[in-house]
């Protein structure tokens, strides 16, 4: 017998304006989609299971995820929703990289965020939906989380980031020349079609000092003397 998870219920939704106002198949399903989300609000799409479980038509399953958008996001491809105040209402804000339950938050949040191209994630707030919102803030290395600055401000901050590694006359422990900083900005910092993300942004994972390391290994090969890359830190990249 499997164990059964306990989730906190939020009982003046029903003094809430926007709930009071859905349909009785709108309230049942954002109830049952409460209920069978993981721990971090997503949940895989099975509008047959659904329709099972609730008695319904799998139509009349689409249309009240349709009359649900204030409360949810649907994934780009339709196939995944996401519950937005779920882990706000599970008492799991703000989100501590250290505390292992909320390592697993991050976990999923890692693996599925990224098919969302119009929410973000903060460790405070939570999902935010983009509009006035967005990136870039570091974690624990489980994943890129976002706030609300603009994309021009992440890509300075971005650059920024990279003035440690870059070798120069302020700088003569930098471990790149700044050529090799120049292609790695200029390659990472591209947007995608919305203008919402960079590239780096969209990684799963991203650890700047790995990533410069690989970017040196990879690119330039035996050039990486000539170009301030020692052998020293291409043994430590491997």
């Amino acid at each position: 017998m499997s164990s059964m998870a306990y989730r906190f219920s939020d009982t003046l939704k029903w003094q809430d304006e926007w709930f009071v106002d859905l349909s009785s198949i709108e309230k049942l399903l954002f109830l049952y989609l409460y209920d069978n989300c993981d721990l971090a609000g997503f949940l895989e799409l099975s509008y047959r299971k659904i329709s099972f479980d609730l008695s319904c038509k799998e139509d009349e399953i689409k249309g009240a995820i349709k009359g649900l958008d204030k409360g949810i996001f649907l994934s780009d491809d339709g196939r995944c929703l996401l519950v937005k105040n779920f882990i706000k209402h599970q008492k799991n804000l703000p989100i501590n990289p250290e505390n292992k339950s909320h390592i697993g938050i991050l976990k999923r949040v890692d693996l599925y965020i990224n098919k969302f191209s119009n929410v973000t994630f903060d460790y405070k707030e939570g999902y935010l939906g983009i509009g006035a919102l967005k990136p870039l803030k570091r974690g624990t290395g489980i994943g890129i989380v976002y706030s609300k600055i603009s994309i021009e401000e992440r890509e300075q901050k971005f650059k920024e980031s990279l003035y440690d590694f870059t070798k120069y006359d302020k700088n003569p422990n930098g471990l790149y020349l700044p050529e090799i900083i120049r292609e790695f900005f200029n390659y990472w910092r591209e947007p995608n079609k919305s203008n919402t993300k960079m590239r780096f942004e969209m990684e799963k994972t991203w650890d700047l000092k790995l990533r410069l390391a690989r970017w040196g290994n990879n690119n330039f090969g035996k050039k990486n003397n000539q170009l301030g890359y020692s052998e020293s830190n291409k043994a430590s990249a491997n």
